[in-house]
Parts: structure tokens; sequence; C-alpha cells
């Protein structure tokens, strides 16, 4: 896994320090004492999400690499958190040198509370694996790759997560249904095999077989948390694609993943991705700087991007692995799918080919191969 770790630091070193615009200024002229103590959030809030989500993962990898013999060993537990604490207040000083950032310290607490709920996260796992081992040899990739696929789900459909206890919220959320009822069918047909899949994770697993029921009442309840999170309007076409997917998965049920799962997402994702198929006129463009599209704009429509990026791209390979069982072939297979998509994408209008999707399947697949037995010391 520490291969894992650095790319993490990598991928978080090249967020924070996007567009290396660098210029140079007099640390004599910073008034480091004043900042240091200036907690107040001159951010949004997709910035703090992504600030704490992005440091999940050094706190969780961090523990994992050399577990202590004891779950909650001082020393190794301060070593994550001083570490991860000392990396993410360097990237924010970095910034003091490049213009078109802001650097706050508030961000590197955010950092900070992230890398301290990863770090509790891998002690829950670990004391969860102690206590049955029996199933630690299935942890890496039977058992974890679908909880993080349901957790990426979840987060996608309940993003950005700031609940609103009012009326005008509720009727705001609710009224989105009649009065701004969008229906796009290739929308639909991308949520629904998304959402198909979401039960196929929850049903077709070691650690929590689910029923029929119980997947229904879990839509209910997601949609009903939608109604409370402020600015988050009810989907027509997200409801009606949860509904047919539940309807679907009863009949065709999830038992192994094959071929035809495996055809159903790539065809969501690559009309997903292709529609509305009108053909370019003007020249062909093709954007070469990684993630530029999620560092720019609105971090907060980024974000919800992202997320549903990661479990469509995620899904993607466990399916094509569970299929032909061979990791590294699946890779390969999903890289040069995504690869003819943005040879299309080049054609068709509406559009941007970039290298940002092929790195993203790249990596998501690099960490579900990488995915190590838990040491159970």
């Amino acid at each position: 896994m520490r291969s894992l770790l650095w790319i993490v630091i990598i991928i978080i070193i090249y967020g924070s320090l996007f567009p290396f615009n660098f210029v140079w200024v007099d640390p004599a002229d910073i008034a480091w004492l004043d900042w240091g103590f200036q907690l107040k959030q001159r951010t949004t809030n997709g910035d703090v999400l992504s600030n704490f989500l992005t440091f999940l993962p050094v706190g969780y990898i961090g523990y994992m690499l050399n577990p202590p013999a004891s779950l909650l060993d001082f020393k190794k537990v301060a070593k994550v958190i001083v570490l991860g604490g000392l990396f993410a207040y360097c990237m924010q000083v970095a910034q003091f040198f490049l213009p078109s950032r802001v650097p706050t310290v508030g961000d590197a607490w955010i950092n900070l509370w992230g890398i301290i709920i990863g770090l509790l996260a891998a002690v829950g796992v670990r004391y969860y694996l102690r206590r049955n081992p029996q199933i630690a040899l299935e942890w890496p990739s039977v058992i974890s790759v679908p909880i993080l696929m349901v957790a990426f789900w979840i987060l996608f459909q309940l993003f950005p997560f700031i609940p609103e206890f009012n009326l005008s919220n509720f009727n705001r959320a609710l009224s989105a249904l009649w009065q701004r009822p969008n229906w796009l069918w290739s929308e639909w047909l991308f949520l629904s095999v998304m959402w198909y899949c979401f039960f196929g994770f929850l049903r077709s697993n070691h650690w929590f077989r689910a029923t029929y029921s119980q997947l229904a009442v879990m839509i209910a309840a997601i949609f009903m948390a939608q109604i409370l999170i402020a600015y988050k309007d009810l989907s027509l076409t997200n409801l009606l694609a949860a509904a047919g997917a539940l309807l679907l998965f009863w009949k065709f049920p999830v038992d192994r993943w094959n071929r035809w799962h495996c055809l159903a997402i790539g065809l969501a994702i690559f009309i997903r991705e292709i529609y509305p198929f009108n053909i370019k006129a003007d020249s062909y463009n093709f954007n070469w700087i990684p993630f530029s599209y999620y560092l720019k704009g609105s971090m907060w429509v980024n974000t919800q991007s992202f997320l549903e990026k990661v479990f469509a791209y995620g899904t993607l390979i466990f399916c094509v692995t569970e299929w032909i069982t061979n990791r590294l072939k699946a890779i390969i297979y999903c890289l040069g799918f995504i690869l003819l998509i943005e040879i299309l994408q080049l054609m068709v209008s509406y559009r941007s080919a970039d290298i940002t999707d092929l790195l993203m399947i790249a990596i998501i697949g690099y960490t579900f191969h990488q995915f190590k037995p838990v040491k159970l010391i």
C-alpha cells in the first residue's frame, strides 16, 4: 500500500499547487503569526469537502502501512497525525507563492480532520478483522472494493451533505419534481445501470446480503435524506431510474458479475459520454492537462461529478475483473474502452476530450490491484 500513499500524496500536491504559476514572495513580508491563528475560512463548502475527502486516504493508508501491535499505539497514531498535519500545513504555505491561490490555515485544519477520520476508520477496520480473521483474506477485493463503491454512490447521491431543516427547503426540493421534471433518456439509462450495480454490490457480497425490502427502504432513505439537504433538488430522472433498477434487479439479480453486466455498464458510460452524437464542425482539441476540469470552476459541481465518475469507472473495472479474473487485463481493456470514448469525443460536439478519464481508470485500477490482506498482528 506504500505506492498508493505516494499516489495520494502526488495527487494532493498537484491539486494544491495547480496551476504552478509560482511567483517569489519575500517571507519577511508575511505576517506568519497572524496567519497561523486566523482560522476563518475564506472558501466554499465544496472546497471544505474536497479538502476533507482528499486527506482521508492519508490517515487510512498511513495507519495500515505498518499496523502497531496494539490498535491505538500512541507513537504510531501520533506519527501519522503529526506528519500528515505538517504536510497539509506545508501545502498551504506553498500557496503563498501562487497568485491564483489563497492560503488558509483553516484548510490545513480541515485536512487534519480528514487524516484523523481516515485513521479512525483504519483502526475500526483492523479491529473488526481481528475479531473476524476468517474474512481477512477476502477483505482486499471481495469485500473492501464493493464497500468503497457503495460508499461513493451514497456520497454522490447525498452530496453536499449539508442539512437544512426548514419548510422552504423541503418545498423547494419536492417542487422540483413537477416544476422542473427534466427527463433525459441518456441520463436515465446511465443512472438506472448505476443503481442496478449499487444493488448488486449490496446483494452479492460476503458482508451484507440485503433483501429486496431492505433495498427499497434504502432507496426511500436516500431520497428522504436528499429532501433535507440544502440546495439538493429531487430529480425525477434519478427517482425513476432507482425504481426501474430495483424492479430489474428483482427480475434479474446479480448472482455473479458476467459479460452482460460489463456490456450494460460500458453501454451506459458510452452513451453518457457521447450523446447527443452531433459531429463537430470545429477543430479537434485534446486537453493534456490532468484534472484541470476538476480544478477549475465550481468545486461544488466538480466534486459531485468526480464522485459519480469514480463510482462508474470503479464499477466498470470491478465488473470486468470479476468476468475475466485477470486484473491487469481488466485494467487494459477498460483503458482501451475509455480511450475509444476520448477519440470519439474529439469528433462529437458538447464534449471535451482530455487525459483525465484515462488517468482515473489507471489510478482506480491500480488501487484495486494493490489491495493486500490486512496484517492482524
